[in-house]
């Protein structure tokens, strides 16, 4: 599969910003570790206030990979290694579209709460509207910083 070179490089900016004050993390295919089933990655927005939460979370998971528990354990991990690793990090953020239930049950799972409705922020191939689910995780205590 040829990819764009603007979806290219969107790839590689969310690497860098990962790589450089964030998370990211994939699992391989067993049997061909050449291609990844799934990925998470978040990071820092860059801007000093912002400095304690890891914001711009994406997870992908390969569609005939999901339902076997693997968003959970890559989510789970990041979250533990954001506990761990990232000690001035006390929330981790996302956005996700009203229409995907599914995803907004996942992340409810794993501890992360609705915190509003962005109206008609999405609009979709056929030009229907939808809102945006900002959604955060906060660390359960507050951790002082050093």
């Amino acid at each position: 599969m040829i990819e764009s070179p603007s979806y290219l490089k969107r790839i590689r900016s969310f690497i860098e910003k990962s790589l450089e004050s964030g998370i990211i993390l994939a699992i391989e295919d067993p049997e061909n570790p050449e291609i990844l089933i799934a990925e998470v990655h978040t990071y820092k927005p860059g801007i000093k206030v912002f400095a304690h939460i890891f914001s711009n979370l994406t997870i992908v998971v390969r569609p005939d990979y999901q339902g076997k528990g693997i968003g959970k354990l890559l989510l789970g991990t990041l979250l533990q290694e954001t506990i761990s690793k990232h000690s001035e990090v006390m929330r981790v953020e996302l956005l996700v579209r009203e229409s995907n239930k599914r995803a907004i049950e996942f992340y409810k799972k794993l501890g992360f709460n609705i915190e509003g409705r962005l109206e008609n922020r999405i609009c979709d191939k056929t030009g229907k509207l939808e809102a945006d689910i900002p959604m955060g995780w906060t660390f359960p205590a507050c951790r002082q910083q050093v």
